[in-house]
Parts: C-alpha cells; sequence; structure tokens
C-alpha cells in the first residue's frame, strides 16, 4: 500500500453556520492522505495519485461555501474516488483555526476516513 499525503495545506474561507463566518471567513487546515495499491508506479504518473490534483480538488472544495465542514469532507473524498477509482483509503481533517466560541482557545476540525 502507498499513500500520498498533503498536510498542513493553509486555505482562509467562508464555511459556517454563524452569519459572522459566512462574511467575515476564517482560516483553516487541511490534512489529507490518499492510499492505493500499485506494483511498479516507477516514474509513470498514470499509475499513482498526482498531488498537484490533489490539492486543486482540496482547494476547489475550500473555497465553496458550505455550512459543514462535514459535507466538505464527504465532497472531497467523493472527488477523489471518481477521479482515482485504484483509490482504496481517504483520510481527510479540516481544522477550523478560530472557531466563533466565546473564550476558546484552540481549533475544531472533522475527520472523515472512507475506505473502498
Amino acid at each position: 500500500m502507498q499513500t500520498v499525503y498533503l498536510h498542513h495545506l493553509k486555505f482562509f474561507s467562508f464555511h459556517g453556520l454563524y452569519e459572522e463566518e459566512k462574511s467575515t471567513g476564517n482560516e483553516f487546515e487541511v490534512n489529507l492522505s490518499v492510499s492505493f495499491d500499485r506494483d511498479k508506479v516507477g516514474d509513470d504518473l498514470s499509475r499513482t495519485v498526482d498531488y498537484v490534483q490533489l490539492f486543486q480538488i482540496v482547494k476547489s472544495n475550500m473555497d465553496t461555501p458550505a455550512i459543514l465542514l462535514e459535507g466538505i469532507a464527504e465532497s472531497v473524498i467523493a472527488t477523489i474516488q471518481s477521479q482515482y477509482p485504484f483509490v482504496q483509503k481517504v483520510n481527510i481533517e479540516i481544522w477550523k483555526m478560530h472557531p466563533p466560541i466565546e473564550q476558546f482557545q484552540g481549533k475544531v476540525g472533522v475527520s472523515l476516513t472512507k475506505t473502498f
């Protein structure tokens, strides 16, 4: 099994339930891992997962406002599965760096793992 990682991707987006989040936006961090089993990938990009394309999938979803981070995670995984049918496992974490919670220090996030 091989895994391609994209970690600590930074985005400024307008996701959230509350009007403040929709108008002022927030910083987000995304971690993604995509696993597959392919023999002899070598230098053949068509036999692996292109991390540039993975980044574009994540970026496109992060650029589209959504209410729930869970929906973004589901959309990213569905797109990866569609584009790379040989993928066997995808894990994504999406972190909201400054949640609108009074007197809260830290970050909140979701993680979704799907095995195919």
